[in-house]
């Protein structure tokens, strides 16, 4: 990832006043998203250490995500892979070109509700827009911004405000 600019930063910035207000808690369990991609995508779980190593330290390294992280709970982590077939085909066919030949892989953290997804900007924006926000990241000008702009990619905002 690019560091941002300051124009860029200062856009995040304007989106998170003008919707700020508008948005509420709708963060969505993990479980629920998993529910969600399984009836949807075909997945395969895969026990790869490489992977959960990568999704803990992301975490552990994250000022958001460690303070989500439940006093004296243990993290869950959990890894699926995307075959290229069925509905994941789209997926596959609109890959940016630095993923070219990468299997799409998505992790997840059960606790703390942390997603990373490879090989697909499609996907990681996809699950942005369906998992939601908690209050926390609410409060977090940058992960407002995303969410907006996963919305509206999907042409959910509207729905999602009218749910105030």
């Amino acid at each position: 990832m690019l560091k941002p600019t300051k124009e860029t930063i200062k856009e995040w910035k304007s989106i998170f006043e003008e919707y700020k207000s508008l948005f509420h808690p709708n963060n969505k369990e993990m479980s629920l998203v998993i529910k969600y991609l399984m009836q949807k995508y075909p997945m395969e779980e895969v026990a790869s250490r490489r992977y959960m190593k990568v999704l803990i330290a992301n975490i552990k390294m994250s000022k958001v995500y460690t303070k989500k992280i439940p006093q004296g709970k243990e993290l869950i982590p959990i890894v699926f892979t995307i075959p290229n077939e069925g509905n994941a085909r789209a997926l596959y066919e609109c890959q940016n070109n630095i993923y070219s030949g990468i299997q799409i892989t998505v992790c997840m953290e059960l606790e703390t509700g942390f997603f990373m997804v490879e090989g697909s900007d499609e996907l990681n924006d996809e699950i942005t827009a369906f998992k939601g926000l908690d209050e926390g990241d609410l409060k977090n000008y940058y992960l407002v911004a995303n969410y907006v702009r996963c919305l509206k990619k999907y042409k959910l905002l509207q729905a999602v405000l009218d749910t105030k």
